[in-house]
């Protein structure tokens, strides 16, 4: 073979090579990584997390304020005021 396609050939094994270390080392420890953020460890799990306070209600338009079953909303009653938003 020429020298050049021998040149070649080693120069895409040693690529090859330090992609796989580097992929290897990456995988062994995830929390070096500089895209990890310093925060992940304060994530609140679901079991932590607060209750869901969808009631999968809407506001009725009528007075005195009342809620009917309608999916992905949320109805409060407070006095003569009904409030609704939706549930993410």
């Amino acid at each position: 073979m020429s020298r050049p396609v021998v040149l070649a050939l080693r120069f895409v094994v040693i690529v090859a090579i330090v992609g796989l270390f580097t992929v290897q080392i990456g995988a062994l420890s995830p929390r070096l990584s500089p895209y990890v953020s310093s925060l992940s460890p304060l994530v609140a799990s679901e079991a932590t997390a607060a209750p869901k306070t969808c009631n999968d209600r809407n506001c009725d338009l009528l007075y005195p304020a009342s809620c009917f079953h309608q999916k992905g909303y949320r109805c409060q009653i407070k006095g003569p005021y009904c409030t609704t938003g939706v549930c993410l």
